[in-house]
């Protein structure tokens, strides 16, 4: 067996590729067929950019969306919005953080391929083995910003060794330094510079201004195409660029993204799907091969950027976590979920507050209650006496225990179907959700405990202390078919084993008595 074969891979910084399809089943690489022609490649460090938009702070450090989730959002919005006729058949975007430690170290590697006439070892070659091995052909290739020196070498490259892997190049607002124009772009660089102008391939453009200089020196170099105008400043989200990309315009109406949604369809019944991409070798032939997972459903799930030795609940110090008071408004068959508008934390949460000295855990979740959703919980909320709390270990990852209180909403929801009031207004302090669409949103501990919580909402709308109103109870479709226990008697606890015994057996030898009887009538 060869060293290589021999090494764990795991531990090797390689980008990460994820393909975007939209249709009825995620992305499959056929066998040893190419990936070509109607295909983008976006080049991408989710890194640099504020991937996830709908939160920042100190709490989007511990606890994330998926990488792709922002993008997804972007993607999903472009392949199903019906103004747009002309989407790339599959997108892959390529995400570079995985190649680097932190982001100093990326930033020395961009400043390392600035100044070297040739792609480095450590960045550019492996990017270049990645595009080859996943056997692209006349596909198009596009970055943003600080990527761009960068995809302009590997084209290059590629045009050196592999001429029929790239068709199109996309800079959008691209960045390119003294250092790089010094190095790559100056008449008379030399069979080690960029240095060539291609007339068979086009370089396309999105720009600030239109006597932007990047233009000019790169209209030298390059056969340039589409040069759109679009500044900065007028982008509602960061790096949105595939509309413009895909319709080579920027008059698209820049409509509000909105969360991604993996149940989300067109009139056809399409959606989009995402995987993940893996290139490895094949030990047995030899050969690289391209293993595509459906990742879709993995896009909205939270992740805890915690340390697995912190996030690890079995080992964890229960004594020393501080102790919450949660507020589950309920109304019918729907709860409040908490958003933080200020990027306190990302996505959903369930209200939770630590309780004051003298404060009654009633009034501790009527507080957790108005401070998350802005609402006059003494008017707006109602409590449900004699009905429990029920915790919450660790939620999120924090170091806290919730005692979950059931609270119950006095306003009726509005006119209309019960549906409507589901859909989610980012700019709202909360929505409302059912026990199945809140799973979407919670971690793992907080799913637990609403499921926990449905249970007891049953038994207690079983016993008249919850009411049975306004579509129902919250978690029906959990426990809606389940029945009211039969109450034992005591007589029963006291029946001695050898009358059970007795009693079967006198009931079977009734029965097999009027088998026979049955059978004799028939004859």
């Amino acid at each position: 067996m060869s060293r290589k074969s021999r090494e764990d891979k795991s531990e090797w910084k390689t980008p990460s590729v994820y393909a975007f399809v939209k249709g009825y089943s995620a992305f499959r690489a056929k066998g040893y067929e190419p990936i070509e022609n109607d295909v983008l490649l976006w080049l991408e460090n989710t890194s640099s950019t504020s991937n996830d938009h709908y939160a920042s702070g100190e709490q989007s450090c511990r606890e994330q969306r998926h990488c792709m989730y922002t993008t997804s959002a972007y993607l999903q919005d472009l392949y199903l919005r019906a103004d747009i006729n002309r989407v790339y058949s599959t997108i892959l975007v390529v995400d570079t953080k995985t190649m680097f430690d932190d982001d100093e170290e990326y930033k020395h590697a961009l400043e390392k391929e600035a100044e070297d006439p040739q792609i480095t070892k450590t960045f550019g070659k492996k990017l270049v083995r990645l595009f080859q091995r996943l056997l692209l052909k006349n596909v198009t290739l596009a970055t943003r910003c600080e990527l761009a020196p960068l995809l302009l070498k590997l084209y290059k490259s590629l045009k050196i060794s592999d001429q029929g892997l790239a068709s199109k190049v996309w800079l959008c607002h691209p960045e390119v330094s003294s250092k790089f124009i010094n190095t790559h772009l100056l008449v008379g660089a030399g069979s080690k510079g960029i240095g060539n102008k291609y007339t068979e391939n086009e370089l396309n453009l999105i720009v600030e201004k239109p006597n932007d200089s990047r233009v000019s020196i790169l209209s030298s170099i390059f056969n340039v195409g589409e040069v759109i105008v679009f500044p900065k400043e007028q982008k509602k989200k960061d790096n949105n660029y595939f509309p413009m990309i895909a319709m080579s315009s920027p008059d698209i109406n820049d409509s509000i993204v909105a969360d991604f949604d993996p149940e989300r369809i067109d009139e056809m019944g399409k959606a989009l799907f995402v995987s993940q991409v893996i290139v490895e070798m094949n030990r047995h032939t030899k050969q690289y091969e391209r293993n595509c997972e459906d990742i879709t459903d993995e896009i909205s799930t939270f992740t805890s950027g915690v340390s697995e030795e912190e996030n690890d609940i079995s080992n964890m110090d229960w004594a020393s976590c501080e102790r919450h008071v949660g507020a589950l408004i309920l109304r019918g068959n729907r709860c409040v979920l908490a958003r933080s508008l200020k990027g306190e934390w990302n996505g959903m949460r369930i209200p939770s507050v630590t309780q004051k000295e003298g404060e009654t855990a009633l009034d501790s979740a009527l507080r957790a209650a108005e401070e998350y959703t802005e609402i006059e919980a003494k008017e707006e909320v109602a409590t449900l006496p004699y009905m429990l709390p029920v915790p919450i270990y660790a939620p999120n990852g924090r170091r806290i225990i919730v005692d979950l209180v059931p609270l119950y909403a006095t306003c009726p929801p509005p006119d209309g179907a019960l549906e409507d009031a589901d859909m989610e207004d980012d700019e709202s302090p909360y929505d409302w959700y059912t026990l199945h669409n809140a799973i979407k949103r919670l971690d793992s501990p907080s799913i637990a405990s609403l499921l926990t919580m449905a249970h007891s909402l049953k038994q207690g709308a079983d016993v008249g202390l919850v009411p049975t109103k306004w579509g129902g109870i919250f978690g029906q479709e959990l426990v809606g078919n389940m029945t009211s226990v039969i109450p034992v008697s005591p007589q029963s606890h006291s029946t001695s084993s050898t009358e059970i015994s007795e009693s079967s057996l006198s009931t079977k030898s009734q029965m097999r008595e009027e088998d026979v009887l049955e059978s004799v009538r028939k004859v």
